[in-house]
């Protein structure tokens, strides 16, 4: 018997016929139903926040607001939370000169001025200045963590009278959680702050990464930890968070004090998210999600470090990621030519990257997995990154077939960005 399936490959589909008999399962999270009324539950939310009185009366006339927001690589529902989230601001005597909009991008892309629009929808882009955060330039010292990090923020994040937190929340491979906190550590802070908060993975005593820095974990994660310490020097006055279901429909709104909202919306996105799984499998079929999921290489990882907790050692992942943006940078090509994981972390621990460790996180599940690449990514760069590079799955079926055997036992994972999976 054969299992029909559909992956999500960019924009487009990739159909997927599996014999059953090899399937252990398909690993996606419990269904969140979509909100059917979006609007009409974010002004309900914005009306009874967590542990915060409604941002309509924390904030008065003249004052300058600053609402940072999520870039292209994350889907946050900024067109529907920012039109009820400004009428707030009005009614709190905020006029709409006084507020601006900063894109948290940290080391990311510029965006264009038609991405930036789109994000926020045109009625908000019309009335409220729209701006892209630089990591290089325009920024405040204002002190630096117990962790030793700089911490250096945009200015006008620093100078204005209130700040709004707003983003998505999924899982991150070392940070836990995206949201809350990572607006202002690493979205609006300086090219060093962000490679000194992301150095804090390396696991300080011995090789490897630091054991807390993992998907899903917030306690005792010094990433995590770091980020809310460089936080509160901004104090920001509110949140709002969003969770979206897998069919990229609206399915939670978190809006208040900015930590007590977001752990809230972590514990609502983990409870129907991880999934038990009782043994791992030959092979891992996995699809980031589609775009923008896999925009590019970095995010793509995301979906391979998350596929590799249902994996057996010495096993073959297949990733489904178009990968349209390539890499953020060249930078990382030139970390993958250093040839093994040893020698990227030799280097990390001497001048910690951003980059490289991406690069390093990636080489590590090359060296534990034979990991079949489905992308638009150059066949030649894939290669660099031990990495077998094809362009349909079913070439990829083929060669995990010719190194398993006909037998072999499979998960697919359709989401494989929002979907941890656990023994």
């Amino acid at each position: 018997m054969i299992k029909n399936l559909e992956l999500n490959y960019g924009r487009k589909k990739i159909k997927l016929a599996f014999p059953i008999k090899n399937l252990l399962g398909i690993i996606k999270g419990k269904e969140i139903p979509q909100i059917k009324n979006p609007i009409k539950s974010i002004a309900s939310s914005l009306n009874h926040p967590i542990e915060s009185p409604p941002i309509k009366s924390l904030v008065k006339s003249g004052e300058k607001i600053v609402i940072l927001v999520s870039d292209k690589t994350r889907i946050t529902g900024a067109n529907f939370f920012l039109p009820p989230l400004i009428n707030q601001l009005n009614d709190g005597g905020v006029k709409e000169k006084d507020i601006s909009i900063i894109f948290t991008l940290g080391a990311h892309l510029k965006q264009s001025e038609e991405e930036k629009r789109e994000i926020v929808g045109e009625k908000v882009a019309q009335k409220i200045a729209l701006f892209d955060h630089d990591c290089h330039k325009n920024l405040v010292r204002l002190g630096t963590t117990s962790f030793g990090t700089p911490v250096e923020i945009n200015r006008k994040v620093v100078e204005a009278d209130k700040v709004i937190l707003t983003g998505s929340i999924t899982y991150h491979y070392y940070a836990g959680f995206t949201g809350g906190r990572k607006s202002i550590m690493p979205g609006v802070a300086s090219f060093e702050s962000i490679q000194a908060n992301h150095s804090l993975v390396l696991n300080p005593s011995q090789k490897g990464f630091h054991p807390l820095a993992i998907t899903g974990n917030l306690k005792g994660n010094p990433v995590h930890e770091d980020m809310i310490e460089a936080t509160r020097m901004i104090k920001p006055a509110f949140l709002i968070n969003t969770v979206f279901n897998e069919k990229g429909k609206l399915a939670g709104i978190f809006c208040g004090q900015w930590i007590r909202a977001h752990d809230a919306g972590c514990r609502f996105y983990d409870a129907h998210n991880k999934v038990k799984i009782k043994n791992k499998a030959e092979c891992v079929i996995v699809s980031a999600g589609g775009y923008p999921k896999d925009i590019n290489f970095v995010q793509a990882h995301k979906a391979m470090d998350n596929a590799a907790y249902a994996l057996k050692e010495g096993g073959v992942m297949i990733v489904l990621a178009e990968c349209l943006e390539g890499y953020p940078s060249s930078t990382y090509l030139e970390w993958f030519s250093l040839g093994s994981s040893l020698k990227i972390e030799e280097k990390l621990r001497a001048k910690y990257s951003v980059a490289g460790h991406t690069v390093y996180s990636a080489l590590k599940k090359a060296e534990r997995f034979q990991i079949i690449l489905v992308s638009k990514l150059n066949p030649e760069d894939v290669k660099k990154m031990k990495m077998t590079p094809l362009s349909s799955l079913e070439k990829a079926l083929e060669i995990a077939r010719k190194t398993l055997g006909s037998n072999f036992s499979t998960y697919v994972m359709p989401e494989g960005v929002t979907t941890l999976p656990q023994i």
